[in-house]
């Protein structure tokens, strides 16, 4: 009886050291929102230590202190319409884009006054999804297909083509190979070799409610999400032509710029449905689900949102110095992954 009760007690000794160890490695995060909530896209300023930008319904949000305030730089006309990115000139970190759903909007003084540099002739063609900045062109996704402009936005000509006409949900490049683009639209992945002028799709989409095995109900997707099971693509910045696309169904890598693809482990994923990739400087790999936040290491998810209260999450930024950021309905959240 002696041996089975010290048995006992070295058992429940090492599950608790266990979850010991789980816990410390769980990561922490800080409340930066001061009231502000509903936010839908973030981001950081690489060389401006402590800018911050944030979309929220209706609105820009600016700080200058890490998070510590916060003030609105620019309003739009309704609170319905989003933003749903914001980006630095990779060649000028004064000058700040914001796609929304009322057009596309730059500044050129970090934020603190705008200018609307498009907006389309029907809402679909105003509803700027995503974009990139090159040296050569300035590459826009819209509701209604993709714009380009390469005079600096003072003019814009549509796509010809498939992509000219479908929603594109995300446009990315490589830094080293800037004359390869690479775009998710709603019904596949598009990529350009000859910086823009033609394109060929390297990855089908399918009908996500047919081909999901999982049960989300319909009322909290939108349209296009219940039409095409492909959600975001990211191409790595440290390796030239490794990609990555989430799905509905999981994430895919590419290693040859499109040209093949091989789906990474599910293991340890909540829930399948991938909606956002961020890459580190490491070249790690972080995914936002619906059921939270989670970084793939050694053929697994692991889920880094146990602590996390930010309600339903509808972004995630990762900066240079390894601080993750979330928005959600609830706020902004960040996590220093270093420590």
């Amino acid at each position: 009886m002696r041996r089975l009760i010290l048995s006992g007690i070295a058992a429940v000794l090492t599950l608790s050291a266990f979850g010991g160890v789980l816990k410390a490695e769980e990561p922490a995060w800080e409340d930066i929102s001061r009231g502000n909530l509903n936010i839908q896209c973030i981001l950081t300023g690489e060389e401006k230590s402590g800018v911050i930008f944030a979309g929220s319904s209706g609105s820009i949000l600016k700080s200058n202190d890490a998070g510590k305030s916060w003030h609105r730089v620019l309003a739009l006309r309704s609170r319905e319409h989003k933003v749903n990115q914001l980006l630095f000139d990779p060649g000028d970190h004064n000058i700040v884009y914001a796609a929304t759903d009322n057009g596309l909007y730059r500044s050129n003084n970090l934020g603190e006054r705008w200018e609307r540099m498009f907006k389309g002739r029907n809402r679909d063609e105003s509803q700027c999804i995503c974009l990139v900045i090159l040296p050569y062109a300035v590459f826009q996704g819209t509701k209604a297909g993709l714009f380009v402009s390469e005079d600096n936005g003072r003019s814009w000509h549509k796509q010809d083509g498939v992509i000219g006409s479908v929603p594109i949900l995300s446009i990315d490049y490589n830094a080293g190979e800037n004359n390869y683009i690479y775009l998710a639209s709603l019904n596949g992945v598009f990529s350009s070799s000859d910086s823009g002028k033609s394109w060929g799709r390297v990855f089908v989409a399918y009908a996500a409610e047919k081909e999901s095995e999982e049960s989300v109900d319909s009322e909290d997707r939108d349209a296009q999400e219940r039409y095409s099971d492909i959600r975001f693509l990211k191409a790595d910045p440290h390796n030239p032509g490794y990609l990555y696309l989430a799905c509905a169904k999981g994430v895919y890598k590419s290693i040859e710029r499109g040209k093949s693809w091989n789906k990474l482990s599910e293991y340890g994923l909540l829930s399948r449905d991938v909606l956002m990739i961020c890459i580190s400087s490491g070249s790690q790999v972080y995914a936002l689900t619906r059921s939270g936040v989670f970084l793939y290491k050694e053929e697994r998810w692991r889920e880094l949102s146990f602590c996390l209260t930010a309600g339903k999450i509808n972004y995630l930024a990762l900066d240079d110095k390894g601080i993750l950021y979330v928005g959600g309905e609830k706020g902004i959240f960040k996590s220093n992954l270093n420590t």
